[in-house]
């Protein structure tokens, strides 16, 4: 399923700048991603922390917005 969303994105049109070219919107996913994995490290990081659950809360939230993002963009 991740890599089906991540293929998905390569095909889209940006959705923050339609006119970029498609080595900008792959550096761009490329960077995205990146940070997701920073993101998910630093979950992992503080999971035994008293921090861990807003961090988790948060973590939930971005993967549900990815996940409905791309499901509305294909509707569309």
């Amino acid at each position: 399923m991740k890599h089906f969303i991540h293929k998905k994105r390569n095909n889209n049109i940006d959705f923050y700048n339609p006119l970029s070219t498609e080595s900008d919107r792959n550096r761009q996913i490329l960077k995205r991603n990146k940070n997701f994995l920073r993101l998910h490290f630093y979950i992992m990081q503080s999971f035994c922390t008293a921090k861990s659950d807003i961090i988790f809360i948060f973590f939930f939230i971005r993967v549900s917005y990815n996940m409905t993002f791309t499901i509305t963009w294909n509707i569309l």
